[in-house]
């Protein structure tokens, strides 16, 4: 389980972390390094951020967290492949690589439970528990992307109903659409 002391790193902004970097005193192109890494590489640590002054990623590990969320069980099939995937305060949700013509398809959570609660789904039985953060819906993506490889296409349609959870969906879509 991740460090409760420590931020995930999928919780800042661009801009936040470039603030971050010019205070701790280091140039702004490292910000573009160590995006790149994160979310192209989907670094599990910033150890494997071999570009990065030693010094620089041993910071970085003192401050934030970063790598994919621990998968409690994992299931495939010919064409899928579900995670359970452990939060930082011990929650659990679902995502889904679909397999599809060229790249697979993410199948991402916005909240744990669902206060919906549709007759034709699980994801409400237990009830509504709390919204995911962008840095939450960002990282299930980084560990489906570790797992198998970056995603042709993310869909919202695991856990949760997602307009109930609009600014955090956005944010992840801005996220997952900058490069």
């Amino acid at each position: 389980m991740q460090d409760k002391d420590t931020e995930t790193f999928y919780e800042l902004s661009s801009e936040r972390f470039h603030d971050w970097l010019a205070a701790a005193g280091q140039p702004s192109y490292r910000a573009q390094q160590v995006f790149e890494w994160a979310y192209q590489h989907a670094a599990a640590s910033f150890d494997e951020m071999t570009n990065l002054p030693k010094q620089l990623r041993a910071t970085l590990a003192e401050h934030f967290t970063i790598g994919p969320l621990q998968s409690t069980y994992i299931a495939h099939s010919s064409e899928t492949e579900k995670h359970l995937v452990r939060l930082r305060d011990g929650s659990q949700v679902e995502c889904v690589s679909i397999q599809m013509k060229g790249a697979p398809t993410f199948c991402l959570s916005t909240q744990v439970g669902c206060a919906v609660a549709c007759v034709v789904c699980a994801s409400g039985v237990d009830g509504f528990d709390r919204n995911l953060s962008a840095g939450e819906i960002i990282q299930q993506a980084i560990t489906l992307q570790t797992a198998t490889e970056s995603p042709g296409n993310i869909v919202f349609m695991g856990v949760g109903e997602p307009l109930f959870n609009f600014r955090n969906v956005l944010t992840a879509i801005e996220r997952f659409t900058d490069k």
